[in-house]
């Protein structure tokens, strides 16, 4: 039988959808701490370095000290990288250290992008979804702004997640955000018993 109605517009799996179930990363600690510890054992190595000497030195000293206690910071943070829930996504993977915060109603779809290690999504209005974060992305967001992007790149490299599998959970988002605008299921949903729960806002600081 033919479907009617605004259901009828939404794939199968979709209609089973009541809820978006949170999804939460940590990412590779690891991969942060060896970071660290490279750029530190280099920061050492010309803060002492007998033989160099003059600006360059410098530079690249701050540089490396720099880098380092970055890393050390972020792979002591204890918060996830990316969280997936029913309202939108909460973004830590930037090198910025920023968190930012993309509703699923800004959020368009997925970019087709060449990059293995990236998932870049199209969102409704660049400037509110980065007019939140810290300052170094909101800039850096904004040159892609005037290169015509209007895209956030979300980096899956030191989230152990591949690039498919974030496309499919965006995905999955994007088709529970439709099925709230069309009128299904405006509670939160626990899939495995059935309960429903209100929303709490996501974490951001």
């Amino acid at each position: 039988m033919k479907r009617v109605g605004p259901e009828a517009a939404l794939p199968d799996s979709a209609r089973s959808d009541t809820a978006f179930p949170e999804e939460a990363y940590r990412g590779h600690r690891w991969a942060e701490l060896g970071a660290a510890a490279f750029f530190l054992f280099y920061f050492v190595l010309t803060l002492f370095d007998p033989v160099g000497s003059g600006l360059i030195r410098w530079l690249l000293t701050g540089a490396m000290g720099f880098n380092g206690f970055y890393f050390l910071r972020r792979a002591a943070d204890p918060r996830p990288r990316l969280i997936l829930d029913r309202q939108g996504i909460v973004d830590r993977t930037s090198v910025s250290g920023s968190t930012l915060f993309i509703p699923w109603t800004e959020v368009e779809g997925i970019q087709p992008t060449i990059s293995r290690k990236m998932v870049e999504i199209r969102v409704r209005d660049l400037d509110q979804v980065r007019k939140d974060t810290g300052w170094v992305r909101r800039f850096w967001l904004g040159i892609r702004r005037l290169w015509g992007k209007k895209t956030i790149p979300i980096l899956t490299g030191m989230l152990g997640l591949e690039k498919s599998e974030l496309s499919q959970l965006i995905e999955r988002g994007m088709i529970a955000q439709e099925r709230r605008e069309l009128g299904f299921g405006s509670d939160r949903v626990a899939l495995d018993s059935g309960s429903t729960e209100p929303d709490s806002p996501p974490t951001r600081e």
